[in-house]
């Protein structure tokens, strides 16, 4: 896990050093921090077939199938709204903001997670719930 503010954006974005889903490397830093985006964004869901799978993601590190339907259905969300959405339960490392015509997952997740609760971001180690590997981590980023 490390920093990045995109191009064009003005924020601190949290990146993953590597991917997260089927098959990839799912560091555990890496995964708790999508988790947690995951588990965040649950609470800010209206759609029921997506806050039902976010809300069943878990914070335990472990890339498991919880977690890949939480990427994928959180992904869906934003293709149903832009076709150019890749869809593949993976969170790359960003390289950016955006990619062709879709956003980084890990970007959308940042976004929203961040207006939900600017008062404490980027502290995510003053989020609720937030794993303390991801709390020390995040304060050693800081």
């Amino acid at each position: 896990m490390h920093l990045l503010v995109p191009h064009g954006y003005t924020h601190l974005t949290f990146n993953v050093d590597s991917h997260v889903g089927p098959g990839c490397p799912n560091k555990i830093e890496d995964v708790l921090l999508v988790q947690f985006f995951l588990s965040e964004t649950a609470g800010l869901a209206i759609e029921p077939v997506l806050k039902s799978k976010l809300t069943k993601v878990p914070k335990s590190g472990t890339c498991d199938s919880a977690t890949i339907d939480g990427i994928r259905a959180f992904q869906q969300s934003f293709h149903d709204r832009n076709p150019a959405q890749v869809v593949d339960g993976i969170v790359s490392p960003a390289k950016g903001a955006s990619y062709g015509g879709g956003a980084w997952t890990i970007v959308l997740l940042n976004v929203n997670v961040r207006d939900a609760n600017s008062g404490a971001w980027p502290r995510l180690q003053d989020y609720i719930g937030c794993p303390p590997i991801l709390a020390a981590r995040t304060q050693e980023l800081l």
